[in-house]
């Protein structure tokens, strides 16, 4: 190899080196005697540049690179590899330059498989080199595009077309490679899936995607069409739209609520096309009812049970429960849609305020209280007058403890107890 070297011996008497060590030498490179692929074609679409540059180097017989050559290289398809015909385009000449000669600018016309490179030096008696294979891909391109808007869960239409052409944008009509279709990663509605046959197999060179659908509602979908890497295209943009109204479903229902008191937060319930979309044009009218053999028998469910839809939801603001009880749901319905039940929910027993101990109190504040009920029960605050307690303790689900505050006129305060169920 060539490089700077000194040589040490290894002999020794008793322990010691009996020999110095030589002077630094210099190892050149012998006289060039082969060609070398140095950096190899990658895979590549017909028409396109390969890159990195190809580069070829003249070397000695030991592997060395001859520095000094000068030497002109030219490049050509190898012979029964690839596609039969195919052209390789871009400067297929050139001198090497301190011994290596880089093709900036070679393009293949023709996609195929396990294409391979020649190199050799004409008028030399330098040894030919063969580069490792590499494929080249075909050109992409949508010829029938999406529409611009199309509906949840319907057929794109027209259906979407991809062409297969060659360098020149001709259609390879002998080309009947397989094209796979999805949506492009981060356009339009996290989670949407395309439905529909994704791959087709190309006719004539065309590869057509009837009956593709996209689930969800969304703007700036664009599709993106792969067939043999690297070769891909996308779509222009498009929207996604609801679909018809078809079905009810709760999306907003507290879990535990107090008896007799509005249900928090308010119940909402939504109408959606059948791939679940909010169907935002939809004011139908929706009705609620306490479903059949749940909760408490002889329960009822007040107050307004009937709301429109307001862009697709209608929300209860007022709905009561007045009976203790477990296991309870609740019906959606609406026409023709598609009834909902929600999730269960359990309504207990309301907190009562019995009484004050004292009754009276310093408008400074600071005066203990008790206050006696039933129910208290994930208490969260107490107010005398609209403002809070101080040292507050439940002791017990009909006892709580705490110091008056202040208080800025004389006269009687009312006393609230609030919970988080």
């Amino acid at each position: 190899k060539v490089g700077t070297y000194t040589l040490t011996p290894t002999t020794t008497v008793a322990g010691a080196t009996t020999l110095p060590a030589s002077g630094s030498f210099v190892v050149t490179p012998g006289l060039a005697g082969r060609l070398a692929f140095t950096v190899q074609p990658s895979a590549v679409v017909a028409g396109v540049a390969i890159g990195p540059a190809v580069q070829v180097t003249v070397q000695d017989a030991a592997g060395n690179t001859v520095t000094s050559a000068t030497t002109s290289v030219t490049l050509a398809i190898t012979g029964g590899t690839g596609t039969g015909g195919a052209v390789l385009g871009g400067t297929l000449t050139r001198p090497a330059a301190a011994g290596v000669a880089t093709f900036a600018n070679l393009t293949v016309d023709q996609a195929g498989m396990t294409y391979t490179l020649t190199a050799t030096a004409p008028a030399t008696s330098l040894t030919g080199a063969t580069s490792a294979a590499f494929n080249v891909a075909p050109v992409l391109a949508v010829t029938v595009q999406p529409s611009a808007s199309v509906v949840a869960g319907a057929a794109i239409l027209p259906s979407v077309v991809v062409t297969i052409r060659d360098a020149l944008g001709n259609t390879v009509t002998s080309a009947t490679t397989s094209v796979t279709l999805a949506i492009t990663n981060l356009t339009g509605t996290s989670g949407a899936q395309l439905g529909g046959t994704l791959t087709q197999a190309a006719v004539a060179g065309v590869a057509t995607f009837p009956g593709l659908t996209v689930d969800k509602v969304g703007t700036g979908y664009t599709l993106t069409a792969t067939a043999t890497s690297p070769a891909s295209t996308t779509s222009v943009a498009f929207a996604v739209t609801p679909g018809a109204a078809s079905k009810l479903a709760f999306t907003a229902l507290p879990s535990t609520v107090k008896a007799g008191a509005a249900l928090s937060p308010a119940v909402q319930v939504t109408v959606q096309d059948a791939q679940g979309n909010t169907v935002t044009g939809a004011t139908d009218g929706i009705t609620l009812a306490i479903t059949g053999s749940t909760g408490t028998p002889g329960a009822v469910l007040g107050v307004t049970l009937t709301r429109p839809a307001v862009n697709g939801v209608a929300t209860f603001s007022d709905l009561t429960i007045d009976r203790v009880g477990s296991g309870y749901t609740l019906t959606a319905t609406s026409g023709i849609l598609v009834s909902a039940i929600s999730g269960a929910l359990a309504v207990t027993t309301p907190m009562t305020v019995g009484d004050v101990s004292p009754t009276n109190g310093a408008m400074a504040g600071a005066t203990p209280v008790t206050i006696t009920g039933t129910n208290f029960v994930n208490v969260t605050g107490v107010t005398i007058g609209g403002v809070a307690i101080t040292g507050l303790n439940v002791v017990s689900p009909t006892q709580i403890d705490g110091v008056s505050p202040a208080s800025a006129s004389f006269g009687a305060k009312d006393v609230v107890v609030t919970s988080s169920t």
